[in-house]
């Protein structure tokens, strides 16, 4: 079967007094999100997962409403600081959390969760969807940058906590093997959400 990878569209900007957390899509996000649902028009898709988060949701439904199928929500996919009281699109991190930028181009774990459980937590996730999914089924699965470099980085033994770099809307695909293989055919393949910007891969600071 195939899992094809994806994370989440541009969100906005969010701080919250208590609590976690949580934001919404930008309206640039959700754009994105309607021209990945188009640019899947190809790819036959058999079932739809998303973490629980509004970011990933909000990116699966225009997908899943193309499509008539549900979305799936799983919690294991939620992202690993996703207990945090700010949430900062990357583009304009440098310049509201300078420190927290320098930490993450040097592929620092977050702060908020235990690197090697959340891994296992994702790593046990995605095995699940798979076994639910037996034969020749596609399966898109909406999460995050880091969980997605977890899984990634799982099956290709790479021993780094951040090793790539995933675009909003980026696409990896993973084929699981009824023997146990799982095989990496693409990592952040194309972002299909910026065929609606003036660049395929570079954040833009379109929603600050």
């Amino acid at each position: 079967m195939q899992l094809l990878l994806i994370r989440h569209a541009l969100p906005v900007h969010q701080k919250v007094d208590s609590g976690s957390a949580d934001p919404e899509l930008a309206p640039h996000g959700h754009l994105q999100a309607q021209a990945l649902a188009d640019g899947l028009s190809n790819e036959t898709i058999d079932a739809i997962y998303s973490s629980t988060m509004a970011r990933a949701k909000q990116t699966a439904a225009p997908l899943a409403k193309l499509r008539d199928l549900e979305v799936t929500l799983d919690a294991r996919l939620v992202e690993a600081d996703s207990k945090s009281s700010q949430y900062t699109p990357v583009h304009i991190l440098a310049k509201t959390d300078p420190a927290k930028w320098e930490r993450m181009k040097q592929g620092a774990p977050p702060e908020m969760e235990d690197f090697g459980k959340f891994k296992e937590r994702v790593v046990a996730c995605m095995e699940s969807i798979i076994a639910a999914h037996p034969g020749r089924q596609t399966v898109a699965v909406f999460a995050h940058a880091w969980v997605l470099n977890a899984y990634l980085g799982h099956i290709l033994k790479i021993d780094q906590y951040l090793p790539f770099v995933i675009d909003y809307t980026g696409l990896s695909k993973v084929i699981a093997t009824r023997g146990g293989r799982r095989v990496t055919i693409a990592i952040n393949q194309y972002a299909y959400g910026w065929g609606c910007s003036d660049s395929p891969v570079t954040v833009r600071p379109d929603e600050e």
